[in-house]
């Protein structure tokens, strides 16, 4: 629960930071990690079975291989001259 108010309250801040103006803020992100100091390796803990990356790389980064359940699916824009969907 802890972790669900956390992310709420920086989403919150977030979109109060842009109604009155502010483009960036870091603000946000650290009042998430002192309401719940683990949030970032409770999202690092998760495990997933599919991801969608919308940025080209030159090839597929093993950071994000990590993250995939075996047998789960990334499609990723891969390539450095006319990049190729890899699935």
């Amino acid at each position: 629960m802890r972790r669900l108010i956390a992310i709420w309250v920086g989403k919150l801040l977030c979109i109060a930071g842009r109604l009155i103006g502010k483009k960036s803020s870091a603000s946000p992100g650290e009042i998430a990690l002192r309401l719940c100091p683990t949030l970032i390796d409770d999202i690092n803990k998760r495990v997933k079975r599919k991801v969608i990356v919308t940025c080209g790389a030159p090839e597929i980064p093993e950071a994000l291989l990590r993250q995939l359940k075996p047998g789960g699916i990334m499609v990723i824009p891969v390539g450095t001259e006319g990049q190729v969907m890899k699935r």
